[in-house]
């Protein structure tokens, strides 16, 4: 019964209300530190030969059939890990959105960056991720559905130093519209402004300030602030601000290290702050990553390895 209320519902919704065209734009990740290709897709590579990424976002209460999810792989092609002055990966990535039992939205890309060392202390890398974005009104007892799919794209730049890293993005770069049913959702396009810093305090405690601006024309910019404190290079502990969304409590393990290999894993459950912020009530995501480094031994210093 409940199902049927709900397709009645997006179906009258949807054929009285729509508006010509509503902004589609990707679901923003209060850990999006742990999958910055997803970000910026210059940013491919900088932590590893290989690296993959995975993650969960799910809504609590009332919202808990909605949820988002990503897997992320990337490889590099040409160079070593530490001495190569410049190189290449590819990548490819996957995001699926998932909205009760009726709507579906994903998006799949292949990624490539290419990566210059500028000086000892400062490397430069350039990427892209392109691919197509599919939004699919499954069918009910209301109506036959449909399914919809445009191109779809990011650009971006990713300037780093062993504890510092700064990126800019455009995103949605085609401005592709998806029409399944009667409403159209546009891809437009915007910009996203990324930045982090690591401070050593002591032998075994670093403290990390890291943010992230989407900028959208007409809009107010999505903006998240995020400050954590890791220990023994370990243990990881923060919490991240979400303008106008709510206030986001991380833990996990930063790194954990297995011949060449490093795992990471952290969970985050997320509370509004404000009255506007109900759309985003209660929410977990949970986030995993593996990085391979084809050498004999893993630098404790792990220089490329900035969130």
């Amino acid at each position: 019964m409940t199902r049927h209320c709900l397709g009645l519902y997006i179906t009258l919704a949807t054929a009285v209300y729509a508006q010509p065209e509503v902004i589609g734009l990707p679901v923003q990740w209060a850990q999006y530190l742990q999958a910055l290709p997803l970000v910026n897709p210059a940013s491919a590579g900088t932590e590893g030969d290989v690296e993959f990424n995975i993650g969960n976002q799910r809504p609590l209460g009332l919202w808990r059939n909605n949820q988002t999810y990503y897997a992320n792989a990337n490889f590099r092609l040409l160079g070593s890990r530490s001495h190569a002055h410049q190189f290449h990966t590819l990548g490819a990535a996957f995001v699926g959105e998932k909205e009760g039992h009726y709507l579906r939205r994903n998006r799949a890309y292949v990624l490539y960056a290419y990566h210059l060392k500028l000086s000892e202390s400062f490397k430069l890398s350039a990427g892209t991720s392109l691919g197509m974005a599919n939004f699919v009104a499954a069918t009910n007892d209301f109506n036959g559905g449909g399914s919809a799919t445009a191109p779809d794209g990011n650009v971006g730049i990713w300037l780093r130093s062993d504890r510092f890293y700064f990126g800019i993005g455009h995103h949605q770069i085609f401005q592709g519209k998806l029409r399944p049913i009667w409403e159209t959702t546009l891809l437009k396009r915007y910009w996203s402004l990324t930045t982090g810093k690591t401070f050593v305090l002591g032998p075994w405690l670093d403290f990390k300030l890291a943010a992230l601006a989407r900028i959208v024309a007409e809009r107010k910019p999505d903006l998240d602030l995020n400050a954590s404190m890791v220990i023994q290079q370990v243990l990881l502990a923060g919490a991240v601000y979400r303008h106008q969304k709510g206030l986001a409590f991380v833990i996990g393990l930063e790194k954990i290290k297995i011949n060449n290999s490093i795992i990471k894993g952290s969970l985050s459950y997320q509370i509004p702050l404000f009255a506007y912020a109900v759309p985003n009530i209660q929410g977990i995501e949970i986030a995993l990553k593996y990085i391979l480094n084809k050498k004999q031994e893993v630098s404790g210093a792990d220089e490329d390895n900035l969130e």
